[in-house]
């Protein structure tokens, strides 16, 4: 669980998924696994996203940091942190190659999506891997197109994702295989796994 809101962030409960050993790292202080108490995370919050294998969080202006910086941390095995690598880290890092200052930030199972001047950024995985997963192999990833695109398993830096019909307002990365964006003049675009539907078109994937 995680609290923020201009301020501080501070997390509290288990460092790992425990499902998996995936996510290593959640609380973002550098302890140990299964830590169940309180510890400062970030500073100047302004929004925070969690999932059951990481987290990350746009922040305002401190001495290290400028307003629309994005941090993550947790597990990373399929990029989902975003610093160009696929180490779990237990301590918040700035994401890399965002090109621009985020306004939200929200992240699914495996990857994570924020936008910054009206364009949906993602990175991570673009697929499901097998249950059990602690080493990555492209052969053992499903590709379902979470990113945007249908063309890779994961990519470890964010990415464009192209949205047809307008800038984009809001981002949802669920907590599962699909995306979901809110555009300026409120239509919606949705993309990955629609195997039940969760892409407005039954039984589609949509990279």
């Amino acid at each position: 669980t995680s609290a923020g809101g201009g301020s501080n962030l501070t997390c509290w409960g288990q460092q790992t998924a425990n499902w998996s050993g995936a996510g290593s790292g959640l609380l973002g202080n550098g302890e140990a696994p299964y830590l169940h108490v309180a510890t400062p995370a970030v500073e100047n919050v302004l929004q925070v996203s969690a999932s059951d294998t990481h987290v990350c969080a746009v922040v305002g202006a401190t001495a290290t940091s400028t307003t629309g910086d994005v941090y993550c941390w947790g597990g990373n095995l399929l990029g989902a942190v975003g610093d160009g690598s696929a180490t779990d880290r237990s301590v918040p890092i700035r994401v890399d190659g965002l090109g621009g200052a985020a306004t939200s930030v929200d992240v699914g199972m495996w990857h994570s999506c924020a936008v910054v001047g009206g364009v949906a950024k993602c990175w991570g995985g673009n697929g499901t891997p097998h249950p059990g997963w602690f080493s990555y192999d492209a052969t053992d990833v499903t590709v379902l197109g979470q990113l945007g695109v249908s063309d890779r398993d994961r990519s470890l830096v964010p990415i464009d994702v192209p949205t047809p019909g307008g800038s984009v307002r809001s981002v949802s990365a669920g907590n599962g295989n699909h995306t979901c964006a809110v555009l300026v003049n409120d239509a919606w675009s949705c993309w990955g796994d629609g195997g039940a539907a969760q892409v407005g078109v039954p039984g589609v994937q949509r990279g």
